[in-house]
């Protein structure tokens, strides 16, 4: 009986798995917009996303930025209270409070990449017609204030904090150029979401999961 049991709802939990499975969801802002330049107030984007109740398992965003001076900037995503650090000023350090000179990035931000942004330059980086950075990079993640980052914080902030947040409402980016000389224009920026829908179960999985306790009953009938 209870093997027969075990059977049934490993059986109805296969079903109402398959019938809820993950989505991928994309969303794309052009923007084409200069970031102040030397100025801490930046440039803000905010968009609210209607969606169905959906529980975020991945969150991965694209950045389109020309010219300017990289080491100058910092950005942040923000959504449900939550903050993911996308840059910090990259590779400023003890020993360079500049940071990267280099003139644009057209990169993916993913927790799950090889390499930290921050030292982009360390790891021999990929370099487009227009001068920018490319590929795909982990964010910077830490939380400390532009003027005092160095590379060596604990990196708390990552763009896995938002997973387990309900997909839709307020997404905000935040991105200022901290330093005069060289302008930087945000040419569009995309979201990458991965949520995984709450289960609702459809008319073919309930009358599955009746045929499998109809024929439980009849096995457990038949064994006593």
């Amino acid at each position: 009986m209870k093997l027969t049991t075990f059977t049934g709802i490993a059986a109805a939990t296969a079903l109402w798995g398959f019938a809820a499975s993950a989505q991928t969801t994309n969303f794309t802002f052009n923007v084409n917009e200069p970031i102040p330049d030397g100025s801490p107030f930046g440039l803000t984007f905010s968009t609210n996303l209607t969606l169905p109740s959906a529980s975020l398992s991945n969150v991965t965003l694209t950045l389109d930025l020309k010219g300017g001076y990289n080491g100058d900037l910092y950005a942040y995503l923000e959504h449900d209270g939550y903050v993911a650090v996308l840059l910090n000023r990259v590779g400023r350090t003890s020993a360079n409070s500049l940071g990267y000179s280099d003139a644009g990035l057209s990169i993916t931000l993913d927790d799950s990449a090889a390499n930290d942004v921050h030292f982009y330059q360390n790891f021999s980086p990929g370099y487009n017609g227009s001068g920018q950075v490319v590929g795909t990079w982990q964010p910077d993640g830490r939380a400390v204030p532009p003027s005092m980052v160095n590379g060596t914080e604990d990196r708390t902030n990552m763009l896995s904090g938002f997973n387990g947040q309900d997909a839709g409402g307020d997404w905000t980016l935040f991105i200022a150029d901290l330093s005069t000389g060289g302008q930087s224009v945000l040419q569009d920026w995309s979201l990458n979401l991965g949520v995984s829908p709450v289960p609702e179960p459809e008319a073919w999985v309930l009358a599955g999961l009746g045929m499998l306790g109809m024929a439980a009953a009849g096995r457990w009938r038949q064994e006593h």
